[in-house]
């Protein structure tokens, strides 16, 4: 191993935050900056984007980095470009580039089998099996973006604009959303599209808030993305033949632990579900220890986590 530092990145599609470590888990710099993927902007602009954000803290650290493990949502679509952009980028030691939902696992169970649900602006599963992996949904909001924020977003003003139709009753999502955003309901529509998958997902939190209220249209909102999460929970169960150990992330999950609550309990009763109460980042290091062939212990965890409090204030 050549090299005393270590590079974590992590790059979703609404922030992207990057560290600069050692092997006892003190972090020397921490870069936030913003999301990007490419369902949201166009692909020249991700490169650059990732290009930079590894630039930048890779100008930070002290000494030599060992290795550097850069976790990038839907990477798996565009692997090859991705890494050969960021592997022009000097000082980065052995470079490994992998999708977002992997360092979720590595977050608890270090580098072994398992399997990650993320649900923020988007949602998945994948699921691992030593240097393998599979996905089983997330493909895009286009497409199947199940459950995620975009989607209780998009329902949210989906149920206020039939109500404003008159093709349902009404709602309270209709008033919620309307003191959110300080117009009527159907005025956002030009904002709806000029901003796209991030501002919409903006107001899952407002479904949440009418369902505590008891809003019917709420309800049944919560209950159709609650069940469509875990069906991927029970498709991968089904693919695997056994019971799985699922860790827990994003936004949405952490900020509304009800919806977190409500998956588990419609998934398989045999699966094992876990928080890692640490930021994604955390899981790209314990990554770029594997890639040096060195195992992250609790004491690494606790130094790290300490040493990101100090970094950030959080």
């Amino acid at each position: 191993m050549t090299g005393k530092f270590f590079c974590a990145v992590d790059i979703g599609g609404t922030k992207s935050e990057a560290v600069i470590f050692d092997r006892s888990g003190r972090i020397f710099s921490e870069r936030r900056t913003k999301g990007i993927t490419p369902v949201d902007a166009p692909f020249d602009e991700c490169l650059s984007h990732y290009k930079k954000t590894l630039s930048d803290i890779i100008s930070d650290a002290p000494g030599a980095v060992a290795a550097t493990y850069c976790s990038v949502a839907t990477v798996e679509h565009y692997s090859p470009a991705v890494y050969d952009h960021l592997k022009t980028v000097p000082g980065t030691g052995m470079l490994r580039v992998e999708p977002d939902g992997l360092c979720l696992i590595s977050s608890v169970l270090g580098h072994a089998d398992g399997a990650s649900m993320i649900c923020g602006t988007g949602s998945s599963l994948y699921v691992r099996h030593g240097e393998s992996f599979y996905r089983v949904g997330g493909w895009g909001h286009f497409i199947d973006s199940c459950g995620s924020g975009f989607v209780l977003g998009r329902l949210a003003f989906r149920a206020a604009l039939r109500a404003f139709d008159g093709r349902d009753g009404g709602t309270l999502l209709t008033g919620i959303i309307e003191k959110k955003t300080g117009r009527r309901v159907f005025e956002e529509y030009d904002r709806m599209y000029a901003l796209g998958r991030p501002y919409v997902a903006s107001f899952a939190g407002c479904v949440f808030e009418a369902r505590r209220r008891g809003d019917a249209a709420a309800e049944k909102i919560f209950d159709s993305c609650s069940s469509d999460l875990a069906e991927l929970v029970s498709t991968a169960r089904r693919r695997e033949g056994k019971p799985l150990t699922v860790v827990l992330n994003g936004g949405v999950f952490s900020n509304y632990p009800e919806y977190a609550e409500a998956v588990k309990k419609k998934s398989p009763a045999d699966t094992t579900f876990a928080e890692s109460g640490m930021p994604p980042v955390y899981g790209c290091a314990v990554e770029a220890l594997y890639s040096a062939g060195v195992a992250a212990d609790e004491k690494f965890r606790e130094t790290f986590a300490a040493s990101l409090r100090k970094q950030t204030g959080d």
